[in-house]
């Protein structure tokens, strides 16, 4: 099972955003809904096929009523860039290696911190919460046979902290461990900088084989200290030998990846007999692929949710799936200050937040998310411990945003209508262009909405459509005037110190750039609080400091909109919705009267 604990980029709704998000991307409409609402309004409630009992159904205890050879095929709205573990940076990856990978710790749909029991026989920590020590279980083994021991556990948290590999976002938490430190071939001491409530996620993490990756001396490593770039490593990151439930068996780039139950995994074994993950780029040709059979699960669009999934031929395959999550969508602003007049827009809060005004949200809402998600009011979601419902959200009001941009010296040129200001000497035009991540389901429409309406206010809109790759390097490279993204929630508020702490704009996860030294004070004060009220507080105050500055535009919460072959029981939702927790698809099974493949 790999154990998540950051947030996902690219949920990729309008992000392909689970950065997946950790952010992934939620699919593109087949068709241009920013000026067309449903004819009547949606309810997931009263949608017969909206979470029916069966699809929550567990697993029965006499396994011969339970098909145990059936295949579940996935579906992947981008290939995977690696199945490396250690440089995981969007959900894609994350489905794939969680199949693939394991640890010794975990965390439920209730985001409850737990022991991998089938990894570990017995641990205690000292009276001032620093010193973990953890016997694991005898006769654990990688998929190649070789055994499974507490050497492997140290040696991947040192190759998390080795300078020379770039696994900064997974170094995040990890970095708070000042030693791991195999004691013999079972036991494993985990060594704490200092006591913190956050102490027992930062021993979170996927173990790698230290026979294959190599330590210091290996030639192999010697040659590439990174262990990315040499072929040794390539073929590694293509065709992992991993411990977790399911063997790799081959990937086909851009089409398939394929993985098979290992019948010598340490845990409980998987109902199903393999996974196949097809990788579909166009929502529209998933769903149909979805409806023809052909995939078992499928995170669908809200248009397809509330209008293309009514039907007779829908309903003989599959059931939908609706749960509200703790995932963001949004437009980030580069923060950055630049002395050559590349980017001069969003530096300004008072421009910030008159976009914010400018974005006819309730409009978005209505029109592509056909009333599914809320409107965001920052970082946090309801429901969530953290979450600040003093907020008050910024309305949509086009006086507001013209008054703001010209208290912040942007006036309007009568002879076209634009926005300029004047800067070192020269005029220089309100003119930006907005990345969207390929296959974004919003990103285009919200981007037409909003595009109209910064034009009735003198500033010119552009988007540019780039594949998730692609846009990450841009955002890491400070390359990029606005983006739009989707983030979810981690399991502990902690990890979104990398993306709003000072500290994390040059090489983390704050690609906007954001420096607020309340938000960087509150942080740390949080990482140190073992009092939950008072820690919740902490967080509420960022919550609302970090909307306030509006270095994202938040737009909307998300909810989780699946469908699921009819066949398929025990789904679990949490606030990451159906996936990213454990057991999740372990405890996915079939009837024996219902098996298909």
């Amino acid at each position: 099972m790999k154990l998540w604990t950051g947030l996902l980029v690219l949920l990729l709704a309008v992000a392909g955003c689970s950065y997946q998000g950790e952010d992934s991307p939620v699919a593109a409409p087949s068709d241009d809904p920013a000026k067309t609402a449903p004819a009547e309004p949606y309810s997931p409630d009263k949608d017969p096929l909206v979470n029916p009992d069966s699809l929550f159904q567990k697993a029965p205890a006499e396994s011969e009523k339970i098909a145990r050879d059936e295949t579940l095929v996935r579906y992947l709205k981008s290939d995977p860039g690696t199945l490396n573990p250690l440089f995981t940076s969007s959900v894609y990856e994350t489905y794939v290696e969680d199949t693939l990978f394991d640890g010794l710790f975990t965390f439920n749909s209730d985001f409850e911190w737990i022991i991998n029991e089938s990894m570990v026989e017995s641990w205690e920590k000292t009276e001032d919460h620093k010193t973990w020590t953890v016997k694991l279980r005898a006769g654990l083994k990688w998929h190649d046979g070789h055994p499974l021991t507490a050497h492997d556990v140290a040696f991947t948290w040192e190759a998390i902290m080795d300078d020379a590999v770039p696994t900064k976002t997974l170094r995040s938490g990890r970095d708070q461990l000042e030693s791991v430190t195999a004691l013999d071939d079972l036991t494993v001491r985990f060594v704490h900088k200092e006591a913190l409530p956050t102490g027992k996620w930062n021993m979170l993490y996927s173990i790698l084989p230290k026979h294959i990756i190599g330590d210091k001396n290996d030639e192999n490593r010697k040659k590439d200290p990174s262990l990315k770039k040499d072929p040794y490593y390539l073929n590694y990151a293509q065709a992992p030998i991993g411990c977790g439930p399911y063997k790799f068996v081959r990937w086909e780039r851009n089409r398939e990846i394929v993985v098979e139950r290992w019948d010598d995994y340490h845990g409980k074994k998987p109902h199903f007999k393999r996974q196949i993950f097809k990788v579909v780029k166009d929502p529209n040709q998933a769903l149909n692929l979805f409806k023809k059979g052909e995939l078992d699960e499928i995170e669908i669009t809200p248009l397809q949710f509330a209008t293309q999934t009514n039907d007779a031929n829908f309903a003989k395959v599959g059931v939908k799936a609706f749960h509200p999550t703790w995932s963001y969508y949004c437009v980030g602003w580069n923060g950055i200050k630049t002395s050559d007049k590349s980017n001069p827009f969003f530096t300004d809060r008072l421009v910030r937040r008159a976009m914010a005004h400018a974005a006819n949200i309730p409009l978005v809402l209505k029109n592509l998310t056909y009333g599914l998600s809320k409107q965001a009011s920052g970082i946090f979601q309801p429901g969530a411990w953290m979450y600040n419902e003093q907020v008050q959200l910024l309305p949509y009001d086009l006086d507001k945003a013209r008054a703001l941009l010209d208290e912040a010296g942007w006036k309007v040129n009568e002879s076209d209508g634009g926005r300029y200001k004047e800067i070192d000497g020269e005029q220089v035009k309100f003119e930006f262009t907005i990345l969207i991540p390929q296959g974004s389901s919003i990103g285009p429409a919200f981007a037409a909405i909003f595009m109209e309406d910064l034009a009735q206010i003198g500033v010119t809109l552009k988007q540019q459509t780039l594949d998730f790759s692609a846009l990450l390097d841009r955002l890491r490279g400070k390359n990029y005037e606005a983006f739009m993204l989707g983030w979810s929630t981690g399991i502990d508020p902690d990890t979104n110190r990398n993306l709003w702490h000072t500290d994390e704009a040059e090489s983390g996860r704050n690609f906007v750039s954001y420096s607020n030294p309340r938000v960087d004070e509150l942080f740390e004060l949080s990482r140190r609080e073992f009092d939950t009220a008072r820690r919740a507080d902490q967080f509420k105050e960022i919550h609302k400091l970090i909307y306030d500055d509006q270095p994202y535009m938040f737009i909307l919460s998300r909810a989780a909109t699946w469908a699921f072959h009819k066949r398929i029981r025990g789904v679990t939702f949490s606030p990451r919705g159906v996936f990213s927790v454990y057991p999740s698809h372990l405890d996915w099974w079939v009837r024996k009267e219902d098996k298909l493949r």
